[in-house]
């Protein structure tokens, strides 16, 4: 009896922890069960489109260096852009999960090497603030170094 119950409880258990990971897919979960044909709607990214704003970092609660950045966000949460400061520029990757987690990393290593400019690694969060802008709040990970931007939609 615990074999049959095994058999079509797995079915019931799938759709059940779909249900409870994938809100949006809850009713397309129950209902389909039994299809071989079932595809997840494709979701786009809360962050997807183009922005460009300022950034600054602190350390120790002080400034420690500030500039701009020019973004691109697919509507998968892949970041790829360009950093800029008063005095160098370098491109930048890195990617925003729908929850605002965001990784990324400021002179990747295609630029020409130049001491502390290259590969910059940073994580933290982001968000779209009441005014639809994006705040961006992350940490070096290899320093105390945190980097504030708030970029607008171009």
């Amino acid at each position: 009896m615990t074999r049959n119950f095994n058999r079509r409880g797995l079915p019931i258990f799938a759709a059940l922890a779909l249900l409870c990971t994938t809100p949006a897919l809850s009713a397309v979960a129950v209902l389909d069960v039994g299809s071989t044909s079932a595809q997840a709607a494709p979701s786009v990214s809360p962050f997807a489109g183009s922005w460009s704003g300022t950034w600054s970092v602190f350390e120790v609660g002080q400034v420690v260096g500030t500039g701009t950045f020019d973004w691109t966000i697919s509507n998968a949460g892949q970041i790829t852009g360009t950093v800029y400061t008063s005095t160098n520029f370098g491109a930048m990757v890195g990617h925003v999960g729908a929850g605002g987690f965001l990784m990324m990393i400021g002179y990747v290593p295609s630029n020409v090497p130049s001491g502390a400019f290259n590969g910059i690694p940073f994580q933290g969060a982001a968000l779209i603030d009441g005014e639809g802008k994006l705040v961006v709040s992350v940490t070096r990970t290899d320093s105390d170094r945190t980097l504030v931007a708030i970029l607008e939609r171009d």
